[in-house]
């Protein structure tokens, strides 16, 4: 069983990568004579979802990040955020979306066999 918690507009990072997976899910049917099956585009899917990801939570979370008044890279991270998903900025997230995506490509980058 998983538990998700939110505040604000935080849901949307689920909803994010849900929306993304199918979206390239959808794409890999409709051409699936061209494209193969494989962690690379699973990856792709997780970087897209990434980057939509943090748009909107930067965008949903502007007027906190504006109130932010120390250029540390920490605290333009780790902040009073109203909108959350598990008690971190829903933009934040991003960052493991895109890393997990990096490592689905290294994966099938080095396994070509």
């Amino acid at each position: 069983m998983f538990v998700f918690w939110w505040t604000g507009k935080g849901f949307f990072t689920p909803l994010i990568l849900f929306g993304v997976l199918v979206i390239f899910g959808l794409i890999l049917q409709a051409a699936r004579p061209v494209l193969q099956d494989g962690p690379w585009f699973w990856g792709l899917a997780f970087i897209a979802a990434g980057a939509i990801n943090w748009v909107v939570g930067r965008r949903q979370n502007s007027r906190k990040i504006a109130a932010v008044r120390t250029n540390r890279f920490r605290d333009t991270l780790i902040y009073r955020a109203r909108n959350k998903f598990m008690s971190l900025p829903f933009e934040v997230w991003s960052i493991p979306f895109i890393a997990g995506g990096l490592i689905a490509i290294a994966y099938s980058l080095t396994n070509l066999g």
